[in-house]
């Protein structure tokens, strides 16, 4: 059977319909796969560097940073798949094949993709209403146990994206097993139409909530600097709120950028599929990982304490093994010499 002719179809993407896989650049995905897995050794990294900092793991803002940066680590890891799948595939065939839905949702990325292409909008909201709680009620919010905030941001994330994840999965599960896409296996095509503009509508809806709320935020935020004393907040509790405010609303303002405006060029035209969009996706992680350390200047001095303890405790374990050397060294030379010594004055007195 003609590959071409097998390949035919209109819902998949006119790009991949009549042109071999020979002539598909393979460049977007080399870069999902070298900045996916960069951005998952990075941000876990980051993870671990705020969770075995006691200074800053018990606060609660910090835990907003570890839910944000795990969750770019996972996004990391969707990236890399996709990547190393669809330089497989092209490697692979001389024309992309077909699949069906089902079996393009199954694939690692999709997993993945199905949670966080609502989930990314639904933790820009979270995060807006913890600063917006902290800045209209900074009192209370001060008093809010840290010892299980970041089990219950973890819990609301989860609880508000199953609805969509288990609708995706029954919606492609009931298209059975029709070949009817591509096997690039973009998100689009492992649900159905109707759901692949549900999961993006949502993450632009609650992207844009998110950043609106940031205006009155930015109005408190002014009031409380200026007026610290008459708030009952201490100046230095009103600087460390300020630098955690400026530091979330900029990681809301680059998803604003980065993830709103594709999605909604998307959610008005779907079949518009440029790389562009998913590198700026991609990229959106990137920024935000800059963004932590440009604004936070606690993480940046425990980044450094790391780096200079773990560079400390190696010089002083050569010096230690420089030292432990040279006194057995001197040790050494310290008991041959005896020997020489009564050797020469036994030949001495033989000699006599």
């Amino acid at each position: 059977m003609d590959p071409v002719n097998e390949m035919s179809d209109q819902n998949s993407y006119r790009e991949y319909n009549t042109i071999p896989t020979s002539e598909i650049s393979t460049v977007p995905y080399y870069m999902y796969a070298v900045e996916g897995s960069f951005l998952f050794i990075v941000s876990l990294a980051l993870v671990v560097l705020i969770i075995a900092t006691s200074k800053l793991r018990g606060q609660k803002e910090f835990q907003i940073f570890i839910l944000c940066v795990a969750f770019d680590a996972v996004f990391g890891v969707a990236y890399f798949s996709a990547g190393l799948y669809r330089i497989q595939l092209v490697g692979s065939y001389s024309f992309v094949p077909l699949k069906s839905r089902w079996e393009c949702i199954n694939m690692l990325h999709n997993h993945v993709f199905v949670f966080i292409t609502p989930g990314a909008g639904i933790l820009a909201l979270i995060t807006s209403i913890d600063r917006f709680i902290s800045v209209f009620f900074p009192l209370k919010y001060i008093k809010i146990r840290s010892d299980r905030y970041f089990l219950m941001l973890v819990a609301i994330l989860i609880i508000a994206t199953t609805p969509t994840t288990v609708l995706s999965y029954l919606y492609s599960y009931h298209n059975g097993n029709e070949k009817d896409v591509n096997a690039m296996c973009l998100l689009v095509q492992g649900v159905t139409s109707e759901m692949f503009q549900i999961l993006r509508a949502i993450r632009i809806l609650t992207t844009i909530i998110a950043v609106v709320l940031y205006i009155p935020i930015a109005v408190r935020m002014y009031f409380i600097i200026k007026r610290s004393a008459a708030f009952n907040i201490k100046a230095g509790q009103a600087s460390k709120l300020r630098r955690m405010t400026v530091t979330v609303s900029l990681i809301t303002v680059s998803q604003l950028v980065l993830f709103t405006l594709p999605d909604t060029i998307l959610f008005f035209n779907s079949q518009l599929q440029s790389m562009v969009f998913y590198v700026m996706n991609l990229n959106k992680g990137i920024v935000n990982i800059l963004i932590f350390f440009v604004t936070q200047r606690d993480l940046r001095k425990a980044l450094l304490q790391q780096i200079s303890s773990f560079f400390g405790k190696k010089c002083f374990r050569n010096v230690v093994e420089i030292d432990v050397s040279s006194i057995q060294n001197v040790d050494s030379s310290s008991r041959r010499t005896p020997i020489r010594v009564k050797s020469a004055v036994t030949a001495v007195s033989r000699h006599h």
